[in-house]
């Protein structure tokens, strides 16, 4: 039902059209419902590239390109070894990049910038609200727009989820059952 009934998108908001109202998602919507930041110029997070990142260095070696299915694949090899630092630092890109940005797994090439953000700490500061919005309007904005009205959109957004159930709990039992009154605060919430 969702694919068919998107209404329009910029790149400040979603559109869809549901029962004869359109509903408008933007991003304030995303930041109330997910707790992250939005407001922030990621531009402000500037790193020496020149520099060599301890993470990619120590155990991706000299690989330009690191895609997601590589840092799972690490991840699940658990190559750090002893060392809890960087297994906080493996599970904090893991996180960033399976549950905020909500990204394909195998395709996907994950930015030095966000190793450079976990490694110096930085992270915690990071605008990731302002960058999973950004990244979910090009690609709903890119599918609809290059493959007609039927798209693919890898493992649907927390925000995107809770905001849709929010403006359409009426539907039946099939499509979102409510369960409890109280609004959650999600785990994105957590820095």
């Amino acid at each position: 039902m969702f694919l068919r009934e998107i209404e329009g998108i910029s790149k400040d908001a979603i559109l869809i059209h549901v029962n004869g109202t359109t509903l408008r998602f933007t991003i304030r919507d995303f930041a109330i419902i997910s707790g992250l930041k939005c407001s922030d110029n990621e531009e402000d997070f500037v790193f020496n590239t020149e520099e060599p990142n301890k993470i990619i260095l120590q155990y991706f070696g000299v690989e330009k390109v690191i895609t997601k299915s590589q840092l799972v694949e690490k991840f699940d090899n658990k190559v750090w070894g002893d060392n809890d630092d960087d297994a906080v630092k493996f599970a904090i890109l893991l996180y960033i990049h399976s549950f905020i940005l909500s990204e394909e797994p195998t395709s996907t090439v994950i930015d030095r910038k966000d190793f450079d953000l976990v490694e110096s700490g930085r992270y915690i500061d990071y605008p990731w609200g302002k960058k999973a919005f950004d990244l979910l309007i090009l690609h709903l904005h890119t599918k609809i727009k290059h493959d007609g009205k039927y798209f693919r959109l890898y493992d649907f957004p927390l925000a995107l989820q809770v905001w849709f159930y929010e403006c359409c709990s009426n539907f039946d039992e099939e499509i979102a059952v409510k369960v409890y009154h109280h609004i959650p605060r999600t785990v994105l919430n957590f820095w």
